[in-house]
């Protein structure tokens, strides 16, 4: 977490073992923006998910266990969520 004067800067990692045959993955989370995302430490390009006010969404995941990092900014003072 990196605190700025307006800004909280945040950096969430998940490691994945998806139940099944999953071929998405899709993550809650409102107040905030996302800033990037990786797949296995490799960024992915942005058309390669969707962010929702509710969601963000990877439609294509990797076969078997797999990390995911999203990099996001919180505005502190306006965050009634209290997510992130």
């Amino acid at each position: 977490i990196d605190v700025k004067q307006d800004i909280v800067a945040v950096t969430s990692t998940l490691f994945i073992k998806p139940n099944g045959n999953a071929h998405s993955l899709v993550l809650n989370g409102r107040g905030h923006t996302v800033r990037s995302v990786s797949i296995n430490k490799e960024l992915q390009p942005r058309e390669s998910y969707r962010v929702t006010p509710n969601e963000l969404i990877l439609p294509k995941i990797p076969e078997g266990s797999f990390e995911v990092e999203v990099r996001s900014e919180i505005d502190p003072y306006h965050n009634e969520t209290l997510e992130g």
